[in-house]
């Protein structure tokens, strides 16, 4: 008969699935989506050499930009996007009224179109956009005061707010009604919480299927002490946690990439520095198959630990985690990294580009071959001021090195990158609205908007993924 685990078992055999899952920073795919972001921010690719020009095509964020916003328009530009149908023996407002709620959660509850519009980014540049969808326990406590307030006052401010609670009070001069009277009112805001994971925070076990298939499902976080409180755990236990900074260093590369351009700090620990409270830890919170009591038969639990000390565990229901592959594979939990398909089209469009660009600098500034002591001062051809004047001591000692002219191949090469890109990413200038060809007073608008549907049929593929 198997054995019950012991927590520290618990820990150990989480601490080895975190350490075999696909996702986080020190994985092929961390590098993977690092390099997309600095493709996306223009840094990629790199200039040759330091005279050359530093223009960078951008077309992996146009491809990004206009397939988002295609998606955000076709899902959120109505308020109520999801539908639900009545089931049997149900009338047909009840379809309309689960709408209405799902509606009010997303969108009232929760910042809807700015979820929305983080999700489908994660899921074009880095494979899979994560949502994780939970039930966020929320009560407050609220100290309000009542002022020259006598006994029968109270009483009925008491019998329309049963649940709140006299803290303190001060009677006035007259000994029989109440100068101040402090109350204390809980109030419950407890609510379902829809919130993108950061690509970086999110593992899953090797060759994952889906979400629901996987072995382990990991969510790795930064909490401070004061969050860790706010949660419910108790101070007892997380003063016996040693936080280890070098926990944090393997998981900065995609959060620093993603702030290197506004020279952001990366961490947020340095207005906390010394401060008990902002205490930072590295959280796993991991969902997994496991036999803890010793049964023979595994049930899906949630473990919560920090470094090997386990906070809570609990068995649960199902992983509270939702993906979104614009590009599925077939058999597999991560997709095709959308905005990748556009590396090496960015890298040939920029090189030629740059090409031309060096080409007519060159061309209006040649290098200059010089015979010797043809020049007064060869400090005047140094300075290359416009009409500077340039002392010679005979006319035909100065002479443009010859150059090749450039390549006629370059600008049709140009253009079949163009047709290129918009077979790989399904945007096409029809689609958006910028093709001259199709849209002139040859073609009726029936046709027009026949070829538009057609043009958009990706589109519509990755938005009923979505």
């Amino acid at each position: 008969m198997a054995k019950k685990m012991t927590d520290d078992a618990i820990v150990a055999r989480l601490t080895y699935a975190v350490g075999q899952a696909v996702g986080f920073a020190e994985s092929k795919l961390a590098r993977e989506r690092q390099k997309v972001r600095r493709l996306y921010d223009g840094e990629k690719p790199e200039k040759i050499s330091p005279g050359d020009s530093g223009y960078v095509s951008r077309d992996v964020y146009d491809a990004v930009e206009a397939m988002k916003a295609q998606l955000l328009e076709v899902i959120s530009a109505t308020h109520h996007p999801l539908t639900f149908l009545p089931q049997q023996g149900e009338d047909s407002t009840a379809g309309q009224a689960r709408a209405d709620w799902c509606n009010h959660v997303l969108y009232t509850q929760n910042p809807g179109f700015s979820l929305l519009q983080t999700v489908i980014d994660d899921g074009l540049m880095s494979r899979n956009g994560i949502a994780k969808v939970y039930w966020k326990k929320d009560v407050r406590t609220e100290t309000y005061d009542l002022s020259d307030t006598t006994m029968e006052e109270l009483q009925a401010h008491m019998g329309q707010n049963p649940k709140d609670d006299i803290e303190d009070y001060t009677f006035a001069e007259d000994g029989v009604s109440l100068k101040r009277v402090r109350m204390t009112k809980t109030t419950d805001r407890s609510r379902i919480v829809v919130e993108p994971v950061p690509p970086e925070e999110f593992g899953i076990s090797p060759m994952a299927k889906s979400i629901a298939d996987a072995e382990v499902v990991i969510h790795r976080r930064r909490m401070t002490m004061s969050d860790l409180l706010h949660a419910g755990y108790e101070k007892d236990k997380l003063d016996e946690v040693q936080s280890d900074d070098k926990a944090f260093e393997a998981s900065d590369g995609d959060r620093y990439q993603r702030f290197t351009q506004t020279d952001d700090m990366v961490g947020d620990d340095e207005l906390g520095e010394g401060s008990e409270a902002r205490r930072r830890f590295l959280v796993v919170e991991a969902y997994a198959e496991l036999d803890i009591d010793g049964t023979g038969k595994s049930r899906l639990h949630k473990v919560t630990y920090i470094g090997a000390t386990l906070l809570d565990k609990e068995p649960v229901e199902r992983t509270p985690f939702v993906d979104f592959a614009p590009l599925p594979r077939a058999h597999a939990f991560w997709g095709t990294n959308y905005a990748r398909l556009l590396e090496a089209t960015q890298t040939a469009r920029t090189y030629l580009t740059r090409s031309i660009i060096n080409h007519a600098l060159i061309t209006n500034n040649p290098r200059l071959q010089v015979v010797r002591g043809a020049v007064a001062n060869p400090r005047e051809l140094m300075e290359n001021r416009l009409g500077g004047i340039v002392n010679v001591t005979r006319p035909d000692g100065i002479a443009p090195i010859p150059q090749q002219g450039l390549n006629p191949f370059v600008f049709q090469t140009i253009g079949l990158l163009d047709t290129d890109k918009e077979e790989m990413t399904g945007i096409s200038k029809l689609s958006q609205g910028l093709s001259k060809e199709a849209i002139s007073s040859q073609n009726s608008q029936g046709m027009v908007d026949q070829l538009i549907n057609a043009s958009q049929t990706r589109q519509k593929v990755i938005a009923r993924n979505f």
